[in-house]
This record gives structure tokens, sequence and C-alpha cells, in this order.
């Protein structure tokens, strides 16, 4: 990827990365593991609480595809489907555990307690929310990618952090190899 992809207006709040395919969505996913990984697992790291990756677009813009490219790089072995009907898929690694999170049929913020998902905001864990709108108002570190169709396979992600923790993220996020190139 070149760095025609990226905004460097402010690469701290705000970064743009262009896919053109499933694929490449599924190894930015890789990226996002990588760099939530290390700060998961960051004995120093005094922020404590979930990692949170909330991802906004339409049906069909590459939500799923990213989460199925994290979960590829934390574990491999495991296959990945949207939790629409379940709402919540949970993946146990060695060091923590990944929620995946598809609020995409819920209507209330009565539903949310229910399904207990504002106490895995609490839980150092890295969850990956799928159609976040209802709980945006109680989270408040969080990292938005924001996914736009701009062709038929071509995506634009555009990220943004909110919170110290997810500032952090995305720093890291910018770090990585794949990112920069």
């Amino acid at each position: 990827m070149d760095n025609k992809g990226l905004n460097n207006e402010s690469p701290q709040q705000k970064l743009i990365v262009e896919s053109n395919s499933a694929k490449f969505t599924q190894k930015i996913g890789g990226v996002i593991a990588r760099a939530a990984d290390r700060i998961i697992n960051n004995e120093q790291d005094k922020l404590k609480g979930a990692v949170k990756v909330f991802l906004s677009g339409e049906l069909g813009a590459g939500k799923t595809s990213l989460v199925q490219g994290v979960m590829a790089e934390l574990a491999p072995e495991v296959r990945v489907t949207s939790p629409t009907y379940t709402f919540i898929n949970e993946f146990s690694l060695a060091t923590y555990t990944v929620y995946h999170v598809d609020l995409y049929r819920l209507e209330s913020e009565a539903e949310l307690e229910y399904l207990g998902l504002y106490d895995l905001l609490t839980e150092e864990c890295l969850i990956l929310v799928e159609w976040p709108e209802l709980i945006l108002s109680e989270a408040l570190d969080y990292l938005k990618i924001e996914f736009s169709k701009t062709g038929a396979e071509k995506r634009s992600l555009s990220f943004s952090a909110r919170g110290e923790k997810s500032q952090q993220l995305l720093k890291e996020i910018e770090k990585d190899e794949f990112i920069r190139d």
C-alpha cells in the first residue's frame, strides 16, 4: 500500500486506509490484532479495561472481514462468522478473551444491559463491535473504524481514536510496516 491511502493531517487522531479486496481488509485486521495484543499484554499499561474497536458502515462493507483478519492473526484455527443472531461470539486466548459483537438487530440500550455488554467494557479483553451506535454514549475510550464502499470491492476505512488507550492503539497501528508501505 502506498502512503496515498493515509491521512497524515493528525496522525494521533485519524488514519485513512484504502482496501481493494476482502483479503486486504483481513490483512488490516491482522495489523489491528498485533497492535491490540501488544497493548493488552503490556504489563506496565496503567489504562485498564477493554481495548474497544467499533466498526461502522453499511451492510457488506467489510466489517466481518476485518474481524476475520483479527482472529486469523490471533487464533488461526478459529472460524469467524457474524454473530448477527447470537449477538456475541467469544474467543478465549491464552492471556485474554476476544469478543465479536454484532448489535445490528438490537433496538434499545436496555437490550445491551441484558446481554451483559456493559460488563465486557471493563474487562481486560479485545472487543470488536459491529453496529456500535447504541453503545457509543457509554464508551469513553474506543477506536472507531468507518467503512465506506468506494467500488465493487474497494473500501475506505477511516480510523479515529477517542480516549487515551485508543490513541495508543492507533499509534501502534500506524507503526505497522503493512500500513506504512
